[in-house]
């Protein structure tokens, strides 16, 4: 890979955007995708899925609001998480 990288996983919360990520992905060797949120239990957590995709979280806006009034929340969707084993 161009930045000496031998595997990349994207973790990705959102199901759209999942979705699109593994179009983009699809055939390139050594790179995975997973549809899962990180956290420190197993089970599910709410999404705050906002109007610029790279904004979604399971944090509410806050800071992020003030500082890009143009973001808003336009929906909350329950999300797989689990805790990150390695």
């Amino acid at each position: 890979m161009k930045m000496g990288c031998q595997k990349v996983l994207f973790i990705e919360a959102n199901p759209e955007v999942y979705k699109r990520l593994q179009e983009h992905i699809k055939g390139k060797e050594n790179v995975l995708a997973a549809n899962v949120t990180i956290s420190d239990y197993n089970g599910s957590i709410n999404l705050h899925v906002t109007s610029f995709d790279q904004s979604s979280s399971i944090l509410p806006l806050k800071e992020h609001k003030k500082i890009y009034p143009a973001i808003q929340e336009v929906s909350q969707r329950e999300v797989p998480c689990e805790p990150l084993t390695v």
